[in-house]
């Protein structure tokens, strides 16, 4: 594979017994059970096992966190364009079908990148990986290619536009919007990260450029654009209406059948006017984002992520048992939601195939060559291996606030002819840890990138990201990372996060009533916990309420997700709708706020770091006798501070440093020295 990073590290791994009595499993085409490794080791041993197979991989992790570390992990040695993560939908597929606009992007963009052949890792979750897709081909049918000098009917491709999933507005905003202006069109696609703009004369296509949305003016010119469709189940010659709706019609009846027996009156009217305004659209071709929820009615054969590459991809499960338990827990959830949805009308009977249980999933992987990483051996009837292998990793200790107990873990490594490799964020942070080292009398190396495999005794400091440190005993080789020595990191989310707000850590930071802002979906109102039972199974949600009738249920151990709205005394906040752009636009409008004062304070500072300032002169005896004067005995912190504003007075550039302290804790004696220090 090409874009192959740190070649001196794969090599290391590469020499392992195991791995190579790994490697002549998988060539023998047996599926494999490998134990004994855990977080980076095991992520790191996939991908060099991916690497080693000729055709794409799939790694199926218990949750997205996992997900984001493995991709992490893996991109660490390959190139990060062929690693990619497939997410899964935020909230339960079978309830109000909220969409967010940014992780359906990044799902088609997914789609898109697979069957162009640009993906070789591909990791997922089973709850990602259940949802059901439609057809490879109705996606590679449905792309819009525009070529500068070709001919297009204009209203032909402003129609397929709109079946496409795109929003018609009068100013391009966010993906999956576009605009019509004379001979002029705008298109903001769902895979990009800024539109284009289309120059039409009559039919035929002059000029194809890239614009920024903001300023309106063009960064580039193309001679050709593909348009991917904004939703997942767009509209398409390739797509039998006619049949889908019979299919709706008749589990429309007999939903109302069921419903009627129950004496659910109410239900049964609310089903009529859903489905018959649902069908209306889809005659007059505007239900672009609900087709999904309908999409087994207009296929029968359960199509995955895994059908979209050309060649059927390997498959490697993390940790399978938690896998299992996970997709066994979140069955019970779905099946709970939609009998609640059905007995309320919101949903017919066979949507609920929209979902392959966990069973499915497993049969429709039967033909995948299966590797099964697990760090404990266990038996499961989802393991179904003709071969396994036992590495034996282990985690390191966390040295943080340790220097000497790092120091003499190096030490005794150096003595037990390991090779050391120390693994650090960044290049100022690494030059450091280097100096520290050598003051210790460990003898480091610091090189940008490893080419070559680090030999026994010898401690190699570069530059990279792993989500942990491991050690090898067998291989003697020992990786740290900055987590081992630093601490650990501040959790990433794979969310998006917003400013305005009071984050909600705990159900009881809110009351029904509160307004709350969630971060893909918008402001939204409070109602309350609504608890399902079913089977016995029970489960909380918080119940959010959206423009009109829309609603949203976030299970409660999502809270993070949301936020208590803050605003204006007095002021009562439009509710958004679900599945609009309208939150999209604002998030848009912020982010390019945001961008435009860090712009302004990189300036600033980089002016600041232009202009020359006045260096005051050291201390003197006149200095020294007025702060003799001084009746009460410094603190350390005191002290500190006052010894770094005279340094930074003492340099020829402008002072940048802000002093902050309680009442009473002296902020004013040092101001005062450095007042005096000044005249």
């Amino acid at each position: 594979m090409k874009g192959l990073r740190h070649l001196g590290l794969i090599k290391m791994l590469e020499n392992s017994e195991q791995y190579r009595q790994l490697c002549r499993n998988l060539e023998l085409k047996k599926n494999a059970a490998v134990y004994g490794l855990e977080k980076a080791q095991k992520h790191l041993i996939m991908g060099l096992c991916g690497n080693f197979l000729a055709g794409p991989v799939v790694i199926i992790a218990p949750n997205e966190d996992r997900a984001q570390e493995i991709k992490s992990d893996i991109s660490l040695l390959f190139s990060p364009k062929t690693v990619e993560m497939f997410p899964a939908r935020e909230v339960l597929p079978v309830e109000v079908y909220a969409l967010s606009r940014e992780i359906i992007s990044q799902r088609i963009a997914v789609l898109k990148g697979i069957m162009e052949g640009k993906i070789h890792f591909l990791i997922t979750t089973y709850e990602a990986l259940s949802r059901r897709l439609p057809p490879p081909s109705l996606l590679m049918s449905s792309l819009i290619k525009l070529k500068r000098g070709g001919v297009w009917d204009r209203d032909d491709l402003l129609r397929r536009l709109i079946a496409l999933g795109y929003e018609r507005v009068d100013v391009v905003e966010v993906p999956g919007q576009f605009a019509a202006r004379g001979g002029l069109l705008d298109i903001f696609p769902v895979t990009e990260k800024n539109p284009c703009r289309i120059d039409f004369f009559d039919d035929e296509i002059e000029t194809i450029r890239i614009f920024d949305s903001k300023s309106q003016l063009s960064k580039e010119d193309l001679s050709e654009i593909t348009i991917p469709p904004a939703v997942e189940f767009p509209f398409s010659e390739d797509l039998s209406l006619e049949k889908g709706m019979e299919n709706i019609s008749r589990d429309w009846d007999s939903t109302k059948e069921i419903l009627s027996r129950k004496g659910k009156r109410k239900a049964v009217n609310k089903l009529d006017r859903t489905v018959a305004e649902f069908l209306e659209r889809v005659k007059e071709g505007s239900a672009a984002e609900n087709l999904e929820r309908f999409l087994p009615y207009f296929t029968d054969k359960p199509y995955t992520v895994i059908d979209y590459f050309e060649k059927r991809p390997a498959v490697f499960f993390d940790e399978p048992l938690q896998i299992e338990k996970g997709a066994e827990a979140r069955e019970k959830e779905l099946f709970m939601s939609f009998e609640n949805l059905l007995l309320e009308g919101s949903v017919l009977s066979k949507q609920k195939e929209l979902i392959l249980s966990f069973s499915e999933l497993k049969k429709s992987l039967k033909d995948c060559h299966r590797v099964y990483f697990s760090l404990l051996p266990k038996k499961s009837d989802l393991f179904e291996v003709s071969s396994s292998v036992s590495f034996h990793g282990r985690t390191l200790p966390e040295f943080q606030g340790r220097p000497k107990l790092l120091v003499k873990q190096l030490a005794e490594w150096k003595r037990s002819g390991y090779a050391q490799l120390i693994m650090t964020s960044s290049k100022d942070r690494g030059m450091r840890l280097k100096e520290s080292l050598w003051e210790n009398r460990i003898e480091a190396v610091l090189v940008p990138a490893l080419t070559s495999p680090v030999q026994p005794g010898q401690v190699v400091v570069t530059y990279g990201t792993l989500s942990a440190g491991f050690e090898l005993p067998q291989e003697k080789l020992a990786v740290i990372t900055d987590r081992e020595i630093f601490g650990r990191p501040k959790r990433r989310r794979i969310k998006r996060q917003f400013g305005e707000g009071i984050r909600i850590s705990d159900i009881a930071d809110i009351k029904p009533g509160d307004y709350v802002v969630h971060v893909h979906h918008g402001i939204g109102k409070y109602l309350g916990i609504v608890n399902l039972e079913v089977q016995g199974v029970k489960r909380d949600y918080l119940h959010l309420q959206y423009q009109g009738q829309d609603r949203l249920y976030v299970p409660t151990d999502q809270v993070e997700l949301i936020q208590k709205y803050i605003g204006a005394e007095g002021h009562t906040p439009k509710l958004h709708k679900l599945g609009s752009s309208e939150w999209a636009r604002a998030k848009e409008k912020v982010r390019k706020s945001v961008q435009e004062l860090a712009k302004e304070l990189l300036n600033l500072y980089a002016e600041r770091q232009i202009i020359k300032g006045h260096a005051f002169s050291p201390n003197g005896p006149w200095q020294a006798e007025f702060e003799a004067a001084f009746p009460y005995k410094e603190t350390p912190d005191q002290l500190k501070a006052i010894s770094e504003v005279k340094e930074d007075m003492e340099k020829p550039k402008p002072m940048d440093r802000l002093l902050v302290g309680d009442v009473g804790y002296g902020k004013t004696e040092v101001a005062m020295r450095a007042a005096f220090k000044a005249v």
